[in-house]
């Protein structure tokens, strides 16, 4: 399963830490924060990164992501979902199949030829050729969600925004559609950083992922 042209390579390893604000009908509070350590490593003769996601917050509860796809290709190898203290989700990709483990219940789905775990959308936009009016497809299977989707990634434009506290630089502002649901990252152009992250997760109410 190699993801369309997707190389990994340029991929560097880095932590990251973002505040999460919940804006509600313009009401804006602080809920926790959530940090990302990507790693390059070397497992049974392949080379992999490893993403690993975690949000801390007594709103919005605690979760951790942990995935590990192939360096070269980002050909999807492994996913799982914690929630609190407790496995929620699990996935292994095969050559043409993924065996999803939920509630100790086990479910194995056929997949194409060319697709990535959606969780590793956030590797891939380190990696896409952006300029004005970019736009491409991505075919992914959603483990949590257990479907494959398809996500249209736009440039919108560029836009200056805080790479940390006091200093901004300008970053791509791209759209990714999931079918109706809409996710907006601002990526760092020089360094091709994820900067900030806006999603949509009610009618008048996003949340926002900002190194501020």
């Amino acid at each position: 399963m190699t993801p369309y042209n997707l190389n990994g390579e340029p991929i560097k390893p880095t932590y990251d830490k973002k505040n999460v604000y919940l804006i509600d009908h313009g009401h804006e509070r602080h809920v926790g924060f959530t940090t990302e350590n990507v790693t390059v490593n070397q497992i049974k003769n392949e080379e992999v990164i490893i993403r690993e996601q975690s949000l801390i917050s007594d709103t919005i509860g605690n979760r951790k992501i942990h995935l590990m796809v192939n360096q070269k290709t980002l050909s999807p190898i492994q996913f799982s979902e914690t929630i609190g203290e407790t496995e929620h989700i699990s996935a292994d990709y095969k050559k043409h199949v993924v065996q999803v483990t939920k509630d100790d219940q086990t479910h194995i789905h056929p997949l194409s030829e060319c697709v990535m775990d959606s969780f590793s959308l956030e590797l891939a936009l380190r990696i896409l050729p952006f300029h004005n009016d970019y736009s491409t497809t991505l075919n992914a299977f959603h483990p949590t969600q257990q479907t494959t989707v398809l996500i249209s990634v736009h440039v919108l434009g560029m836009e200056a925004v805080y790479a940390d506290s006091e200093r901004k630089v300008e970053a791509w502002k791209i759209e990714c559609l999931f079918g109706e649901r809409r996710q907006v990252y601002w990526v760092y152009v020089d360094g091709r950083e994820l900067l900030k992250q806006a999603s949509q997760v009610g009618e008048n109410v996003r949340m926002e992922f900002r190194r501020d």
